[in-house]
């Protein structure tokens, strides 16, 4: 891809995470919860999508369960 498609990239992800930031906190502790409580971790990403980047989205599933590392 081009550095303009870069760019527009980062600038619609900023705007994303800009449109609702109260929301997308909410969001988001929902998910970690969702995971720690080993409920549908699914229909919590789901949730989130409209307001959390995918970004955001894996830090807070990472911040709760680590990172997966496949066994080699």
């Amino acid at each position: 891809s081009s550095d303009d498609d870069k760019l527009r990239q980062i600038q619609s992800v900023r705007a994303l995470q800009a449109r609702h930031p109260e929301r997308s906190e909410q969001m988001l502790t929902d998910l970690k919860a969702a995971a720690v409580e080993n409920r549908n971790v699914f229909a919590a990403l789901m949730g989130a999508a409209p307001f959390a980047s995918l970004g955001q989205m894996s830090g807070a599933l990472y911040s709760v369960g680590g990172k997966y590392r496949r066994n080699m």
